[in-house]
């Protein structure tokens, strides 16, 4: 029978014949009661079958699949109880029994008390006197030394204890051979067992130390100098000194000990504490509480002398008195170490020696009292004080501090960059705490540090001076990118919008520190920082200053990006409430009366409200529209736009800028093709502001605030004509009317514009100096310089007058080579429409930003999408563009082989690309050697080594192998070669010693013995450089010694850069030797490093100076070995080589005998030899 439920609006008498159904029905419940039994009682459980529940037993509801207990919030260990199982009782048992059973402890104390024996104290009985009560003395009517009788009983018994110890101290003699105690008086035991007890005690205390080890004795002692004062330990270890110098000491102790001890609320007689001093241990009474008894001070020292009829001034606070003293003068310590900063509370540098009155308020308890100013440290605790005027200031000073620094104040005084110390130490999220505090003045002071820390004001106005620039609407986002993601990045294979996305999840996974520290702005939107703004601005209203730094924030937030400028339109109520109550169409008339002071900016139209929607319509064509239309800005516009500054009921300068902020606004607004239908109704105010121009253009020369702000309101104008023009479709009639308008305002002679064919080498080094220093957003530009200057043959005269024979000539004079590179130069010159379109092909990866940058240029406002230029990340072109070309085949040819794909021989149109890229190299360095200035010497020649690791046979190629030889000889130039240094980092290049290591394994495998390669192998392998590189050859690629015959006479580097300095890496002096002696290195197969090994050996073995026993054994061996070498040809090589001389067919001089010195050290060696054996 299914029972039904109780239902609203039934009685109670319904749920008792409910509950009676349920009853006669003898259906299960859906709960189970369970008497649940005390935890404290024991683990026994009593249920229903077992026995009646216990009267302290509570109902318990039993749920099925839910635990009997909570779980824990935390993954902390289970809480084990000590007397669960120890405490089973039952009802039956006498409580009386089973505390005589459980808890003994308690009567053993009971039975151990000794009663304090007073049999001996004096009692004194009150005098009689006939009035009816005690006369009341007053403190004025009280002698010195009745006050001085009125100590504490604990003083008392203290003064008396030192007093009986005192005569004590005279004792020679170890503390555990002593027979009498030093602290212990047993006063309180009565008068005939007193010595009893005390000698009882003392012995107890002996046994007790003399049973412990020395390690527990150590223990406990720094267990007890840990808890106990340092004075105090002190005082106590003079008690055990015996001249008297100790005793005067004491004596100041025991005084000072009567003065803690009176102030101390609360004091313990019966408590003992071990302290061990020196070797000894002592027993004392143990003092409850933790108070810092003060070293001696003498009363000629105090500013003030207290007197005794003083109230409350019997115990001297030394500590507090040393406040009252004249400050120490400020001294610069001298060292080396830098000092804390301190500043002004105007944020300025403190020097560390000037000395600054006190009535300033610059000094304060802190660390270095004497030095006026406070530290950043003091300023950041201060700031989190609970008295309200201390927050302020401390954020008003750090605010004014950070503006300085921006400004660049402190660079010359302070090491490091504050900005950054500030940051690291958490300043951001203080001032991110501060915003939200409840007190308004805290409030707008971490408003205004905050604004001080994001905004510079100096580059807002140089960004509203640019605004009218050629493209200078355009700016770049304040985004900063976090390299170590890049790092990261760049192993990974997504495009944009993978890419875009998968950054925007991490940095939402990303703890708000961790974002803030690479990127600010970001940190300060993920604590919602513009959700807390808008109520400042709605609800709390705060004064104009904090206002206007509110707004200076919000612009500077919505220049960081596109996507910040979304997350400020999101923001529920922030724009409305910004153009509700700082664009308003109509306000109260008296504040543009003069002098008004403005109390509240709400209801007030303010210009630098109008600049933060101008800069948030720059994030993108949506926010735009939802401007202009969800939050009509459009009627705005028209408000400020038709009525003339003067005519606005503001301060004139006001006015002024307000009206250029709305045509700024409008005009990027047309830059989308947005809000043009406003210009025929406002037609007759553009056409009044230009007929107002050629006067203003009049007053130009006179320099006033008023002149500047109607140049930008006027260029603001012009700007906004231009974007409306185009996007009307008509820039070509327009251009034309600003060419007659321009030349009727400033014209010029007729035939007064240069001949600009004379300048064409200098119009094409501009060029090329242009092409590496774009930034993305004018790829357009890139393109145009790319497609009509850096090829054309008519900015490279030199092609047609002469260049190729000067060449030849500079080659013949200074190189003594043959005349090969004119006729190369002479080939690169005609084939420049090739090398023209290979280059263009290769920068086919720009096309999406190209395209975006031409919308922009050629003024196609439909297709613009942002005035936010892409994120800058570097040039549009890297500095080593030139080769390009190559770089990309050696990547794609790399790539190839990494997926397992074999390439035994390249396409045709490949080896012209690398033909056509080396021509164009070439080219530069012989013409344009400044174009290529930027890149260093190390990062060409690993350029130029792609051309060996790229393919099998690319560099036999003939046209290859020519070019590229060309181009060694450029770089094996003594300038050139003394720039060359392979150990520092080259950009593109991870590390130079792997690239090394992949062209040894290329010439191991394909070289063929082509002295071409053989050079690149051997430049590495100069003895400035890194000695892992010539490891590398003679230790883990030896079989190339047998094909790196490069011949002498054709090497281009002089042998000195390789024998000079003499080597001093033993293991490396072994190798050189072992190649030499097992025939691995032979003058015949590799002739440079085979005078490299003879030289540095030879230097090894006749050197005779002082070095370790290790390298000294190590020469004299190997001498010794040579000396019995069989090969004599060696053996003469080794013992007579004299210099390196590229003209000798050996590649060195020898001499034709051995010099007496180093004959005699020979002989020395010689004679003390073994027999030669190779290992």
């Amino acid at each position: 029978m299914m029972l039904s439920r109780p239902k609203p609006g039934e009685s109670e008498a319904d749920l008792l014949h409910f509950q009676n159904q349920f009853l006669a029905a003898r259906a299960s419940p859906a709960v189970k009661v369970v008497k649940k039994a005390d935890k404290r009682k024991g683990e026994g459980k009593t249920t229903d079958a077992e026995g009646p529940p216990l009267q302290d037993s509570k109902d318990v509801v039993m749920l099925d699949d839910f635990p009997d207990t909570l779980p824990a919030l935390t993954p902390a260990p289970p809480k084990k109880s000590k007397i669960k199982s120890a405490c089973v009782h039952f009802e039956d048992e006498d409580p009386e029994e089973r505390l005589e059973s459980h808890d003994r402890h308690i009567t053993a104390v009971f039975s151990k008390i000794i009663e304090r024996d007073t049999s001996a104290a004096a009692v004194t009985i009150p005098v009689p006197t006939g009035d009816p009560f005690p006369r009341t003395f007053h403190r004025s009517e009280i002698k010195s030394e009745v006050r001085l009788g009125a100590a504490s009983s604990w003083c008392r018994h203290i003064k008396s204890l030192t007093a009986f110890s005192a005569d004590l101290t005279d004792e020679v003699g170890d503390f555990l051979t002593s027979q009498q105690p030093c602290l212990i008086t047993g006063e309180g035991l009565g008068s005939q067992k007193r010595e009893e007890e005390v000698q009882a005690i003392h012995k107890e205390n002996l046994e007790k130390l003399q049973s412990m080890s020395e390690e527990e004795i150590l223990q406990e002692q720094e267990r007890l100098l840990a808890q106990l004062d340092p004075t105090l330990v002190a005082f106590l270890k003079s008690r055990r000194g015996g001249n008297e110098g100790q005793k005067k000491e004491l004596k100041m102790e025991q005084n000072r000990q009567e003065e803690f001890v009176e102030s101390l609320p609360v004091a313990q007689h019966d408590v003992r504490s071990c302290l061990s001093i020196g070797n000894s241990i002592i027993f004392i009474p143990a003092l409850e509480g933790k108070t810092a008894i003060f070293s001696p001070h003498k009363d000629d020292d105090l500013p003030v002398k207290p007197k005794k009829e003083w109230i409350h001034m019997d115990n001297v606070e030394f500590e507090k008195l040393e406040w009252m003293k004249d400050l120490p003068l400020p001294q610069q310590k001298k060292t080396k170490k830098g000092m804390q900063a301190r500043f002004s509370l105007k944020g300025e540098l403190i020097p560390a020696d000037a000395d600054l009155p006190t009535h300033l308020g610059l000094h304060h308890h802190g660390e270095e009292a004497e030095r006026a100013g406070y530290s950043l440290q003091e300023l950041f605790h201060l700031s989190r004080s609970q008295v309200i005027q201390q927050r302020t200031l401390a954020l008003q000073v750090l605010g004014r501090i950070v503006q300085k620094a921006r400004a660049g104040e402190f660079v010359s005084s302070l090491k490091g960059s504050i900005l950054r110390l500030l940051l690291d130490a958490g300043f951001l999220f203080l001032l991110r705490f501060s915003v939200d505090d409840a007190v308004d003045n805290v409030m707008a002071a971490a408003v205004g540090a905050l604004r001080a820390l994001l905004v510079s004001l100096d580059d807002e106005e140089y960004l509203d001076w640019t605004f009218s620039w050629y493209q200078g609407m355009a700016a770049f986002p304040f985004v900063r990118s976090n390299e170590e993601e890049e790092e990261e990045e760049e192993d990974e294979e997504l495009n944009g919008t993978e890419k875009s996305q998968d950054k925007k999840l991490k940095d939402e996974n990303k703890p708000d520190p961790d974002v803030a520290r690479y990127d600010v702005v970001k940190g300060l939107l993920k604590t919602r920082i513009q959700h807390r703004l808008r109520y400042i601005l709605e609800v709390v209203r705060p004064v104009p200053a904090a206002v206007l730094d509110i707004l200076h924030i919000l612009t500077h937030i919505a220049r960081h990006s596109s996507e910040a400028c979304s997350q400020l339109l999101d923001c529920p109520r922030l724009i409305e409430t910004i153009v509700r109550e700082f664009l308003p169409t109509q306000w109260d008339p008296q504040v543009a009366e003069p002098g008004c002071l403005l109390t509240s900016l709400h209801g007030v139209a303010c210009a630098t409200a109008m600049k933060f929607i101008r800069v948030l319509a720059c994030g993108g064509r949506n926010a735009t529209a939802r401007l202009l239309n969800k939050f009509e800005m459009k009627s705005r516009l028209s408000r400020f736009i038709a009525e003339d500054p003067v005519d606005l009921l503001l301060p004139r300068e006001e006015a002024i800028r307000l009206s250029t902020e709305a045509f700024r606004l409008w005009a990027v607004a047309a830059a989308y093709g947005q809000a043009c239908d406003l210009y025929r109704d406002l037609y007759p105010v553009l056409v009044r502001i230009l007929q107002s121009l050629p006067e203003l253009l009049s007053t130009c020369s006179e320099k006033s605030c008023m002149t500047e702000l109607a140049v930008q309101r006027a260029t603001a104008v012009v700007t906004l004509l231009i974007h409306v023009t185009q996007t009307a479709g008509y820039a070509a009639e327009l251009q034309a009317k600003l060419k007659w308008f321009l030349s009727a305002l400033f014209p010029v002679q007729a035939g007064a514009c240069p001949d600009y064919s004379q300048h064409a080498s200098l119009h094409h080094c501009v060029a090329m100096a242009l092409l590496s220093r774009l930034l993305p957003g004018s790829e357009h530009l890139a393109y145009e310089v790319l497609l009509d200057l850096a090829f054309n043959p008519e900015f490279l005269p030199e092609g047609k007058a002469g260049g190729p024979e000067a060449a030849d000539f500079s080659d013949i004079l200074h190189l003594g080579t043959s005349a090969t590179r004119g006729a190369l130069l002479r080939e690169s010159y005609q084939d420049l429409p090739s090398i023209h379109s290979c280059y263009l092909s290769h920068f086919v990866h720009l096309q999406p930003t190209l395209m975006r940058s031409q919308a922009s240029y050629q003024g196609r406002n439909y297709l613009i999408q942002s005035m936010l230029l892409p994120e800058v990340k570097g040039p549009i072109l890297p500095s080593d563009w030139p080769f390009f070309p190559l770089i990309s085949l050696y990547n794609r040819v790399t790539n190839a082989e990494t997926r397992g794909a074999v390439l035994n021989s390249l396409p045709l149109d490949l080896v012209n690309t690398v033909t056509w890229n080396l021509q164009w190299v070439l080219l530069l360095e012989t013409w344009r050697a400044k174009t290529l200035q930027s890149i260093p010497t190390a990062a060409k020649l690993a350029r130029l080594m792609c051309v060996f690791l790229t393919g099998s046979d690319l560099f036999l190629e003939a046209p290859i192998h020519r070019y590229t030889a060309a181009l060694l000889s450029v770089y094996c130039q003594p300038k050139a070669l003394d720039s060359l240094n392979l150990d520092a980092p080259l950009p593109g290049l991870a590390s130079f010693h792997d690239l090394y290591i992949s062209l040894l394994e290329q010439f191991e495998a394909v070289s063929f013995g082509d002295p071409l390669f053989g050079v690149f192998v051997l430049l590495p392998l100069q003895k400035r450089f890194s000695v892992h590189l010539r490891l590398s050859v003679f230790g883990e690629h030896t079989s190339i010694l047998k094909a790196l015959g490069v011949p002498l006479q054709q090497f281009p580097v002089p042998l000195e850069r390789y024998t000079s300095p003499p080597e001093d890496n033993l293991n490396l002096l072994r190798l050189y030797f072992r190649t030499l002696v097992s025939g691995t290195l032979r003058h015949n197969w590799c002739p440079v490093l085979y005078v490299v090994a003879v030289a540095h050996v030879n230097s090894f073995i006749f050197s005779q100076d002082s070095t370790t026993r290790e390298t000294d054994a190590a020469r004299k061996s190997m001498l010794r070995k040579t000396w019995l070498l069989v090969d004599e040809t060696l053996k003469k090589h080794l013992l007579y080589y004299r210099l390196s001389n590229a003209e000798s067919p050996l590649g060195f001089d020898l001499y034709e005998q051995l010099p007496p010195m180093r004959l005699k050290y020979l002989q020395v060696v010689k004679n003390g030899g073994a027999r030669f054996v190779l290992h």
